[in-house]
């Protein structure tokens, strides 16, 4: 000990002024830290140098989000310097294209670019994606075709194309082309993948939609949202097992979003794991309280479970406060409601669902069931006689429904045994749907429906 202590005493005595710069070079370290920022370095070097287009471009691109009235204002410096500088343009059009009450602007500025660089493809990109916020829909479609046409090997046209073509003209096929031929362009982009991936999904092409997440995966495997929604795609291929192995890779991969809370809640929802779904839509709800999904998939998982009902109803309320008009959510509580005992309280919202959608079959169905529950014939047969008119040809479940609510019973139980053929049949549901109440006191509909669920393993 003593001998460390003389060691170090000599390396003070000897040293002395090499332990006066530590401080000394911690203070200058903070003086830059504080005075010498990048923000200022570029202010003083457009200082230095005022007719540098590159500079005061610099100095704009950094202040972008920040201070966007000043990085507009270097940014159209660079411009008057230096007409021929594109990255400018392209600065100045997606800042003000970032405000919808910018537009006009953004207007000016591309038909500046476009005049600048004619057949520019991203000033064409830029031109659709200011129809788009205009909602100048074909418009938006012909910019971005020229787009792809000035440049086939570019991928941001297709993907803009694809995007638009599959959200606002329900062109799914030349969507799906669109995005194709943007993987082709660029195929070490996760997010093409991602995008044909939820196209396909949509169509319930699962076994595709499948592939393509697995490919966004394997490009970014930190992106939770690729692991989810392969997830998802696998459990609709009939996959159970290998979705089981891909949830610990996106539960590694931690959501952000509120979004990718919402669809790994349902992922953790269709592999029975309702206390880790729970939570997974409470933290959507939190990141997101206008997030009307995230209520209405918490609402369902609450229902499931045997005391959950009150709360579940709660969750559905707090929903509607943000939307009154919201469907999924005002036949959601009519359904729990109706499940309570409590008919008349359900109809306003079922009523509230038509009167938005006039041909809702669920809504007259239910409105059907409540009147004759209530020995109200002629609204009984208003809204039964709807829902014939409306009832989808091709599902079994409603058709037993409907014939059910008919006293049909003999059509009812045939519809009955093809719906439970399918594997995402639910035992549990079909002893809660109050649209099956005039069917489950007939012994056929345990034949074919199963006992009653134990109450401990409600939704199994």
């Amino acid at each position: 000990m003593q001998t460390v202590l003389n060691t170090l005493g000599e390396f003070v005595a000897h040293e002395w002024r090499f332990l006066l710069l530590i401080p000394l070079l911690a203070l200058l370290a903070y003086a830059w830290a504080v005075f010498f920022t990048t923000k200022r370095f570029l202010e003083w070097t457009t200082k230095l140098w005022p007719l540098s287009a590159r500079m005061h471009f610099e100095l704009g691109r950094f202040l972008d989000r920040d201070e966007p009235g000043k990085a507009e204002a270097e940014l159209k410096r660079a411009i008057s310097l230096k007409p021929e500088m594109r990255e400018a343009y392209y600065a100045l059009a997606n800042l003000q294209l970032d405000k919808q009450d910018r537009l006009d602007d953004a207007e000016t500025t591309v038909r500046q670019m476009l005049r600048q660089f004619p057949g520019d493809p991203i000033g064409y990109c830029f031109q659709g994606i200011l129809r788009d916020r205009r909602e100048c829909y074909p418009e938006a479609e012909k910019a971005f075709r020229m787009a792809n046409a000035a440049a086939p090997d570019f991928a941001w046209p297709c993907s803009l194309l694809g995007q638009l073509l599959r959200d606002k003209l329900n062109n799914r096929l030349g969507a799906e082309i669109a995005y194709r031929q943007a993987i082709r362009n660029q195929p070490d982009n996760w997010a093409n993948y991602l995008h044909l991936g939820n196209l396909l999904m949509e169509a319930r092409r699962f076994e595709d939609a499948a592939t393509c997440y697995q490919m966004a995966a394997r490009k970014n495997r930190g992106d939770a949202g690729s692991q989810i929604n392969l997830g998802l795609a696998l459990i609709g291929a009939q996959r159970i097992e290998e979705a089981r192995k891909v949830l610990p890779q996106a539960m590694r991969a931690q959501p952000k979003s509120a979004f990718t809370e919402l669809r790994l809640g349902r992922l953790l929802r269709q592999l029975k794991n309702r206390s880790k779904a729970e939570a997974a839509f409470r933290r959507a709800i939190d990141k997101d309280p206008s997030l009307l999904d995230a209520y209405d998939e918490l609402s369902q998982v609450l229902d499931e479970t045997p005391t959950g009902m009150a709360e579940a109803e709660q969750v559905c309320r707090e929903g509607l406060k943000i939307d009154g008009e919201d469907q999924q959510l005002n036949y959601d509580l009519s359904l729990l409601l109706r499940r309570m005992h409590r008919e008349d309280e359900a109809i306003p919202f079922l009523e509230k669902i038509l009167a938005g959608d006039p041909d809702d079959f669920d809504s007259c169905l239910g409105l059907a069931a409540i009147h004759k529950r209530c020995g109200d014939n002629d609204s009984f047969l208003k809204y039964a006689e709807k829902a014939r008119a409306l009832v989808p040809a091709d599902e079994p479940y409603s058709l037993a429904c409907l014939e059910g609510i008919f006293d049909n019973r003999e059509r009812a139980f045939e519809h009955l045994k093809q719906a439970v053929q399918p594997a995402s049949f639910s035992r549990w549901w079909a002893w809660q749907d109050p649209d099956l109440q005039f069917l489950r006191d007939d012994p056929r509909f345990v034949e074919i429906v199963g006992p009653r669920p134990d109450p401990e393993h409600a939704a199994a």
